[in-house]
């Protein structure tokens, strides 16, 4: 193979990039026949796509203007949003010399920036990040920061260029004529197999969640399953009475049905003159449980009615109705009445984008059709963006310094997602934050001093005085008025995200402010964000999210919130943990406790005293334990998570956060099955939370392996509730657990670590300590033998989970097997990263020990544990390569565009270890 690429080290910016389109011409990459090579039979580029652009067309030649090897068309289809990937042809084996200089010729043949086109990526061969706009990086990574509890720096201090060598045989010349940078490629010869083999390119894990709808459902009909006394089954003698002109959602709701009853339980309705049917119906009727989405399912043996009051209960009715022949693996259901409700109106999720996330309208978006379908599909109804104040002023009459030339991009791209989320019955909500994006303009400063308070996050002008209010109203009213189907605005008020004069209760800082009530100054401001949301739609929400501030300020704030307003706050924050004996306060979204957090109490009583909706931020798929895997799999906690949180008066959610995007996963099912009530003739539904554990382990792993996979979660569970050793030391700052596969082990204490930033690397066991604020009493101690002891605890139970699921993938069914070695990949992933951190525990205490004393035992233990270290890091990289998933994550302070670790890292580190090794040896 010929190939000259990048990999994700997770140290240095590996890439160049930049946009393509049928302006660009035609782009020209050379590449020189190497000796063996008698043959070439395809090529793959690296890149990207925003929109829906026309095909790529390739040709390569011998030479310039010379004889044709092969030409063709690259599909947008096969290329990912916002994720690069190597795609390109294959064509029947063409002979070529040793030492002959071919061309590869690309032009995109229709679609231009910035709605419709594609990135073309390469090596950075510079020593700096460059000017590429797909790495955005935010500005404050790069000033003076303090180190955080002295435990390690939080954020990057450099991010360079990787500096990769040129490809010296080939260049790349565009249609101007002018050499720039080699593109990423791979020629495929006669002397290799495809370039990826078995492994998984690094994004690969993105190309199912983009997939068109449905793509992953395949027939799963138990075809000895029977009907019982009372049931109906679907067959080809049942039709379905369409709405032809039916809204979107309710005509995606159609299409549904008829895919899932063809694609999964072999059944076609082809036609509506049957004499049986599935009929809809859209009316108001007092049966139906309240809100959009509610439904009535009449279920008899010849029709099944579906009827809503919106389209949204239509689509909900629908996903009921298969998740009832998912658990049977056949296309039957009960005959009944039944009425189903949302026990929450309110169900967010985010997406999937690269860290950091804090500019997801700047470039591509993720969300396609099929990505929303499988949130839907999955029981959300919301997703969330993180957007920036700044990045949508686009021609303000009250700052106009603040104007941004992508603002017309970024708003245009919201509409387009809003416009097609609707067809799915999702909602979107804006995280909407200030100062990320870049500072406040010194410019306004200069024209109008007296706007400016105190120095903070982003530099913003006085929240207190009129001028910006009306900045604020002018920028978020014209954002509304152009995308009128934007459900609403989230602002975390207290702490961080939207920085005012009174975040932090920093009033007093302010000349202006410091003369008024801080209730008068929030009232003021969140009336200002209320009625701007609300310029063409009155129905729009504002949450007010207090992210954690016990105190009597903003329980002022609080009281004096305007009517209209919904209150968020965290379930799980500060919930006190016992490990090994020693009691510890939880930080935030944690799985490892299911009760809630006092202060998520005392803001439920003030929402019940003010009489204002409440939503609560909980954790249903993963929390802070883990976030370089896509979920955790103890699936009896999350179930004991949601039987506490039905106990409490929340309206609605915010699961997860932006640490990792929606992916498909047992846990979604279980927070669908959770969320939804059931009434059948009458009576209510009830599934234990035993049955709905089951239900889940049945509809993903069939019904011959379920019973090990619950046992399997079991174990899980109770090793993330009572022995995860949950400190910010451990899991956030610096949080070596999540990228410990990666982790070095330097024999030198001094060396630097690669990665001095938070969840990064660590030199030491400074991160074993805690904090004291997270210490019930100061009496006890908190050190490294805690968390060993807590982790050898925690990988006994793991050990013993992944055994019962490695006996679910020895009985489970053939169609299954793919989906219980997922889970295995995933919960062996946290078993290893678990290890890796008691390993490296080991190796610090050894090492320090030998530093002052050369003793051979002390010698021979080191050598033990990296010797073990090894096996550990070579089995992830193997995982690593295999499920692109593991490793990836969307942000936490300091992460990186390719995770928190990646085969490149991992071999890194395995580099190292072989490095110490060879010095342990060398030494005897």
């Amino acid at each position: 193979m010929i190939t000259y690429d990048y990999e994700y080290d997770l140290t240095n910016h590996p890439y160049l990039s930049e946009i393509i389109d049928e302006d660009s011409g035609v782009i020209t990459q050379t590449f020189t026949i190497p000796p063996g090579v008698n043959s070439i039979r395809g090529f793959r580029i690296k890149v990207s796509k925003f929109g829906s652009p026309s095909p790529i067309h390739y040709s390569i030649d011998y030479a310039k203007g010379g004889n044709e090897i092969a030409d063709g068309t690259i599909s947008p289809d096969d290329v990912l949003p916002v994720f690069e990937q190597m795609v390109g042809g294959d064509f029947p084996p063409v002979p070529v010399k040793s030492g002959e200089v071919c061309y590869l010729n690309l032009r995109v043949l229709a679609g231009k920036k910035p709605h419709n086109a594609y990135r073309l990526y390469g090596p950075n061969t510079r020593s700096d990040t460059g000017d590429d706009s797909n790495i955005r990086l935010p500005y404050w990574w790069y000033q003076e920061v303090e180190a955080l509890d002295d435990l390690d720096i939080p954020l990057p201090q450099k991010y360079h260029g990787a500096q990769y060598p040129d490809y010296r045989l080939g260049s790349r010349v565009r249609s101007d004529g002018k050499s720039v940078w080699n593109i990423s490629f791979a020629i495929l010869t006669d002397q290799d197999p495809d370039p990826l083999g078995d492994t998984e390119q690094r994004f690969e894990f993105v190309r199912q969640l983009v997939a068109p709808p449905f793509t992953e459902w395949s027939f799963l009909r138990d075809t000895s399953a029977q009907p019982g006394a009372g049931d109906l089954t679907f067959d080809g003698s049942w039709g379905m009475e369409r709405l032809t002109y039916a809204a979107p959602t309710l005509q995606n709701a159609q299409d549904e049905i008829a895919a899932f009853l063809g694609r999964v339980m072999g059944v076609n309705l082809d036609g509506w003159r049957k004499s049986k049917r599935i009929v809809f119906r859209i009316e108001e009727n007092r049966a139906i449980p309240p809100g959009s989405e509610g439904s009535l399912i009449h279920v008899t043996p010849n029709r099944v009615t579906l009827t809503a009051r919106d389209p949204k209960g239509i689509l909900r009715a629908v996903h009921w109705l298969e998740d009832q022949m998912l658990a049977r693996r056949a296309p039957i259901v009960a005959c009944g009445t039944y009425r189903i409700g949302f026990r929450y109106d309110l169900r967010m999720a985010p997406g999937i984008y690269p860290a950091p996330t804090y500019y997801q309208l700047q470039d591509a978006q993720i969300w396609t059709r099929g990505y929303v379908w499988r949130l839907a599909r999955a029981g959300y109804n919301a997703i969330y963006w993180q957007v920036n104040l700044e990045e949508l002023v686009e021609d303000s009459a009250i700052f106009p310094e603040m104007n941004d030339p992508q603002a017309l991009v970024a708003i245009a791209r919201l509409r387009s997602v809003v416009e097609l989320a609707a067809e799915y019955g999702v909602d979107v909500y804006l995280d909407l934050k200030t100062g990320y994006y870049k500072p406040f303009s010194e410019a306004v400063y200069q024209r109008l001093p007296e706007v400016r308070s105190f120095a903070r996050h982003g530099n913003y002008p006085c929240s207190g005085q009129q001028i910006t209010l009306d900045f604020y109203s002018e920028t978020i009213g014209n954002l509304f008025r152009k995308v009128e189907k934007l459900k609403g605005l989230i602002v975390i008020y207290d702490t961080e995200g939207f920085f005012s004069c009174f975040v932090h209760n920093s009033i007093h800082k302010c000349p202006y402010c410091k003369d008024f009530p801080i209730e008068t100054l929030s009232t003021r401001l969140f009336q200002t964000f209320a009625e701007a949301i609300r310029v063409a739609n009155r129905d729009t929400e504002l949450i007010l999210w207090t992210y954690f501030c016990d105190e009597e300020w903003n329980y002022k704030v609080i009281r004096n919130m305007p009517p209209g307003v919904t209150l968020m706050a965290c379930y799980s924050q500060f919930v006190e943990l016992d490990r090994c004996g020693v009691k510890v306060l939880t930080d935030d979204y944690s799985v490892c406790s299911e009760k809630p957090g006092d202060y998520y109490l005392k803001i439920q009583r003030l929402a019940k005293e003010k009489g204002i909706r409440l939503i609560c931020k909980t954790e249903d798929t993963f929390g802070q334990e883990f976030v370089s895997t896509p979920y955790t799999p103890c699936l009896t906690q999350h179930q004991r998570r949601w039987d506490h949180v039905h106990q409490q008066d929340a309206q609605g959610f915010l699961a997860q956060y932006v640490h990792i995007g929606f992916m498909p996963n047992p846990c979604a099912d279980l927070t669908r099955l959770n969320v939804t009530t059931v009434e059948k003739d009458g009576t209510p539904v009830i599934l234990s939370p035993q049955e709905k554990l089951q239900t889940v382990a049945e509809m993903n792993y069939g019904a011959a392996a379920s019973a090990y996979v619950v046992k399997a979660w079991e174990c899980f569970s109770q090793a993330i509730h009572d022995y995860f050793p949950y400190t910010w030391g451990v899991c956030r700052y610096p949080g070596p657990l999540q990228s410990a596969v990666a982790q070095p082990f330097f024999m030198d204490p001094k060396r630097e670590m690669p990665r001095r930033w938070s969840r990064g690397y660590v030199a030491d066991l400074r991160w074993t300590g805690i904090d004291q604020r997270f210490l019930v009493d100061h009496n006890q101690k908190w050190d490294a033998s805690v968390v060993s002891r807590c982790f050898q605890q925690f990988l006994r139970l793991y050990g013993e989970g992944i055994q019962h699921l490695q006996q679910a993938l020895a009985t489970c069914e053939s169609q299954y097997r793919d989906a219980v070695s997922s889970a295995g990949n995933v919960a062996r992933m946290q078993y290893l990263l678990v290890r890796s951190l008691t390993n490296f525990i080991q190796f610090i205490r050894l090492r320090d020990a030998y530093c002052l004393c050369d003793d051979t035992t002390l010698r021979e233990a080191l050598a033990y544990v990296c010797e073990s270290e090894m096996g550990n890091a070579s089995e992830a990289l193997r995982l690593c390569q295999r499920d692109s998933r593991l490793g990836f994550s969307c942000e936490g302070a300091g992460t990186v565009r390719g995770g928190l670790f990646t085969p490149a890292a991992i071999r890194q580190k395995i580099a190292s270890l072989q490095e110490t090794l060879a010095g342990l040896y060398l030494a005897k």
